[in-house]
């Protein structure tokens, strides 16, 4: 009996193993600027008295991210997922190996341009592969590993750089990479992939391999699911203009993009990239490393209770919190700055710095970090959802961007604490943004969400407003 099958999801486990070794070198990768730059400045160092810049230096991860996006749906298609996580790997371990290397400021932002375009990557691919080769049935629970993963190279990176030399921290940073280069001849190609390339039978093996122990008929109904899946992408042909050619879709988009636009500038990028530097700047009379160990700590800690408090309370109210949280850490933090600004002497105020961060990092691992790219997930219908979240990933970068440079430039013009006022506003902005435009797709189906975007918006009358006049998004939000 088909009840009584015992399906092995060995070889399932060890290739989401795999993909989650990537998911942690991307993370190492991503915040590798905070423990760098103290040593890069530090007295001894072949950087130190050039023209390096730290400004560059974050920024250039950040337009590598921009332009990751761009071609990694075109390397998914032509050349598939397996080949596409394999160039990925391949240029952290090129980013990696450049940064060792480096004898000029050039080849450092070379390296972390390349870095950040890996990461871009691994932001459009990774979920994607994850999702192709998952049995529906334990989906849900190998979908929550990235998240893990990649906090985990957040801590490491925390943990471990501050207190080892320069090139033992590239050492560090490389490992996984090298590790993930090592194993992937293991991993299957998707077989999405392989049917929409004609190879039936390697994408039935590849199948039989994931899923060992099950019946031939679970497997055949499994097989026929996913070729009629691909038969209907093929049949939907997307392009730029089917996401503004639907109610649906246009809403799906600008509330994307708000949601991405508001997780980027509310200081996270510049946050993570600079966190042993902040500690550093705000004279704590801590130790900077336990400052920036307590704080990856907590990141991770936090993190990893972000998805029970998503079940238990939907997407709307963390985002909220979230965004008000984090607005009154960062006016806190800045106002530790603006008091130093003024010639006061905060040393005996070393836990205020210390607990605004933590506070601000764990309302962020709690609301933004979780809910925003889940609902970002949600709100596309599935013809356009690999270009809508493509497109929506590439503003959301170029918006990280845009933060690091605002914020280097407010603080060499106004000082650092308005850099991090200038945060504060916007978390306070995104509180609003969420009550009244984001819609509470928590327990709904993908066709129920489609459904509630395409409805017309409501008046206090309940008359319908034409959708070329401003309407409300009330109505909508609270279905």
């Amino acid at each position: 009996m088909a009840a009584e099958q015992k399906i092995s999801y060995r070889n399932l486990y060890l290739s989401v193993f795999i993909i989650n070794i990537v998911y942690l070198g991307v993370g190492e990768s991503n915040v590798w600027t905070s423990p760098a730059i103290p040593r890069l400045k530090e007295e001894g160092s072949k950087f130190a008295g050039t023209s390096f810049n730290e400004a560059w230096l974050v920024s250039c991860f950040a337009i590598g991210q921009v332009l990751g996006p761009l071609i990694s749906g075109c390397f998914m298609d032509t050349l598939g997922r397996k080949p596409t996580t394999f160039l990925i790997i391949l240029f952290m371990v090129i980013s990696c190996s450049m940064l060792a290397v480096a004898s000029t400021v050039e080849i450092l932002y070379l390296a972390r341009i390349i870095g950040g375009f890996s990461f871009g990557m691994s932001v459009s691919v990774l979920p994607v592969y994850v999702a192709e080769l998952s049995d529906p049935a334990v989906r849900g629970t190998l979908n929550s590993f990235p998240l893990a993963s990649r906090s985990l190279g957040y801590f490491l990176m925390y943990a471990v750089g501050p207190i080892v030399s320069y090139m033992n921290l590239i050492l560090v940073t490389i490992v996984a990479p090298v590790i993930a280069l090592l194993l992937i001849f293991l991993l299957p190609e998707s077989p999405y992939h392989l049917f929409a390339k004609g190879k039936s039978e390697s994408a039935h093996q590849t199948v039989t391999w994931l899923r060992r122990g099950a019946t031939k008929e679970a497997i055949q109904a499994e097989v026929d699911t996913m070729q009629k899946a691909v038969e209907e992408i093929k049949a939907n042909k997307k392009s730029f203009r089917t996401l503004i050619s639907t109610r649906a879709s246009i809403r799906a988009l600008y509330i994307s993009c708000g949601l991405l636009f508001f997780l980027q500038m509310s200081g996270i990028p510049v946050i993570m990239s600079i966190t042993e530097s902040l500690f550093i700047l705000a004279r704590v009379n801590i130790s900077t490393k336990l400052c920036t160990l307590i704080f990856g700590g907590l990141m991770l800690t936090v993190g990893l209770l972000g998805p029970a408090v998503t079940r238990r309370f939907g997407f709307k109210t963390p985002l909220t919190i979230s965004a008000f949280g984090m607005f009154l850490s960062l006016s806190v933090f800045g106002g530790h700055f603006y008091m130093i600004s003024l010639g006061y002497d905060m040393s005996d105020y070393s836990l205020v710095p210390l607990s605004s961060l933590v506070a601000y990092i764990s309302f962020f691992s709690l609301g933004f970090s979780n809910s925003a790219f889940a609902v970002v997930g949600e709100l596309f219908a599935p013809n356009i959802k690999a270009l809508g979240t493509s497109l929506t990933n590439c503003i959301g970068f170029a918006c990280a961007l845009l933060s690091i440079q605002l914020y280097y430039v407010i603080k060499s013009t106004f000082g650092i604490h308005f850099g991090i006022w200038s945060f504060a506003l916007t978390n306070a902005l995104a509180v609003p943004f969420t009550i009244f435009f984001v819609p509470n797709t928590s327990g709904m189906s993908l066709l129920e969400i489609q459904e509630m975007l395409n409805k017309p918006w409501f008046d206090k009358k309940n008359k319908v407003v034409p959708i070329e006049e401003r309407y409300t998004m009330r109505e909508v939000c609270y279905i």
